[in-house]
C-alpha cells in the first residue's frame, strides 16, 4: 500500500510537470533500439551490436527529445566553458561523474541512425528531484560533429574491450564496486 501511494504521488508530479511543458507529443515509451557498429580488431572488421532502451521519446516545437528517468542520484556536470568538444568527449569517456551524459549520447547515437533527421536534445528526469523537472545536458540540439566524436571514442573503447591482449583488471576505485552487479565475479563483495 505504501509503494502504491508513493508511485501515485510520483506519477501525479510527473503529470503536473508535463502539463507545464505542454504541448508536446510522446513518440514512444520504453523503445528498444539497436545498431551495428563495425570496429577494427587487429586489422579485421568486427561488427558489434549496440542495444538501448529509451524511456521516453517526445517531440516539442519540432525538436525530438530523448528523456531517461533516473531513480538514483544524479550528478549534473556540464561542458566547462574553456573546454573544447574533444576535451569534453574525453571527460565523458573517462570521468564516472559523466556516466549519465555518456548514456544519453549513446542513446542519441543509436537513435540518430533510425533515419529521423530532426534536431535532437537529450535529458534526464531525476525521480528523486521531480520538482526540478528535466535536466537537459545541452541547451542546443546535438550536432553531427559531436556524434562523430562519440562514435570514434566508442569504437576505440570497444576495440580495447574486444582486444584479447588487453587484460581485464579490478578497478582501484573501490567505491565503484559498491553497486556493481558483477562484484561477486571478481570477489569484491
Amino acid at each position: 500500500m505504501l509503494y502504491k501511494n508513493v508511485i501515485k504521488k510520483l506519477i501525479d508530479k510527473i503529470l503536473d510537470n508535463d502539463i507545464n511543458e505542454a504541448p508536446f507529443t510522446i513518440i514512444s515509451l520504453e523503445n528498444n533500439l539497436s545498431k551495428e557498429l563495425e570496429i577494427n580488431l587487429k586489422g579485421e572488421p568486427l561488427k558489434v551490436k549496440l542495444l538501448g532502451r529509451l524511456d521516453r521519446i517526445e517531440e516539442k516545437d519540432g525538436v525530438l527529445r530523448i528523456i531517461d528517468y533516473k531513480t538514483g542520484q544524479l550528478k549534473k556536470p556540464k561542458q566547462q566553458a574553456k573546454e573544447t568538444m574533444e576535451e569534453h568527449m574525453d571527460r565523458i569517456f573517462e570521468d564516472i561523474d559523466y556516466k549519465e551524459h555518456f548514456q544519453q549520447l549513446f542513446y542519441a547515437f543509436v537513435y540518430l541512425d533510425s533515419g529521423d533527421d530532426k534536431d535532437l536534445v537529450i535529458g534526464v528526469y531525476p525521480i528523486r528531484d521531480l520538482s526540478s523537472g528535466i535536466y537537459w545536458f545541452e541547451e542546443e540540439p546535438i550536432v553531427k560533429e559531436k556524434t562523430l566524436l562519440f562514435e570514434n571514442k566508442l569504437k576505440g573503447l570497444l576495440e580495447k574491450i574486444f582486444d584479447s591482449a588487453t587484460p581485464f583488471t579490478q578497478t582501484d576505485e573501490i567505491e565503484r564496486c559498491k553497486y556493481c552487479d558483477y562484484k561477486s565475479i571478481c570477489y569484491r563483495d
